[in-house]
């Protein structure tokens, strides 16, 4: 389903991934951070190899399982229209993943780094980059605002996500700009509070809409 390009770059993301937990391996205390609070402070510590493999695990596992499921379900060759589409968001997710995985490592070395802030970075980025995609995947059961009104319509679904797409885009782009000037913990209650606010303003919308449309259609 996924381009030949598209796929050189996750196994790329995943070369690195491997080849960046094979460094931190070796100088890496025994016992470092694992996990972090909402104040990006480090709240459990364990192995040094809970934190190395699970970068590796992610990079491979998550492409491997969203591709997977992309094979599965009705509505397939919808998705297969899209594959585009969807090697671009596999890959910025990828690639966040991959982000944060070097945050935390550099975390656990020791560099002074605020993990939270640095975060709602990367995750506003990818928010943005997706919901700027977002209004041209077609009608599926994996991707995209998914309500019982846009799998029953086609023209709910592509308004809805259109909405939602640049919904997600100006969202993204306040998560980002808080981690420049805000502590982590607001960064955390503003990237809660975005993504709540346009889900549900997506789900509402496509409920209005399809209330206006009226029968199915597509």
């Amino acid at each position: 389903m996924l381009e030949r390009n598209h796929l050189y770059a996750l196994a790329g993301l995943a070369v690195l991934t491997i080849g960046v937990a094979v460094g931190f391996l070796l100088v890496l205390p025994d016992t470092v951070p694992v996990h972090w609070d909402i104040r990006g402070e480090p709240d459990r510590f364990g192995s040094k190899w809970e934190i190395i493999l699970l970068g590796p695990i992610f990079a491979i596992g998550i492409p491997a399982m969203l591709v997977g499921l992309f094979h599965l379900g009705p509505l397939r060759k919808n998705l297969e229209s899209s594959s585009k589409i969807l090697g671009r968001i596999i890959i910025v997710t990828t690639a966040a993943l991959t982000c944060f995985y070097l945050i935390a490592l550099l975390s656990a070395y020791g560099t002074r780094i605020d993990v939270g802030r640095a975060m709602a970075v990367i995750l506003g980025i990818m928010l943005a980059l997706m919901g700027n995609w977002l209004g041209k995947v077609r009608r599926n059961f994996w991707l995209g605002v998914r309500t019982p009104w846009t799998l029953m319509n086609e023209v709910v679904w592509e308004k809805t996500n259109r909405l939602a797409g640049r919904l997600f885009v100006a969202g993204g782009l306040v998560i980002a700009l808080s981690g420049f000037i805000a502590p982590a913990i607001v960064c955390f209650f503003v990237f809660l509070g975005t993504t709540l606010g346009v889900c549900v303003a997506s789900t509402v919308y496509s409920y209005k809409l399809y209330r206006k449309v009226g029968e199915p259609a597509g």
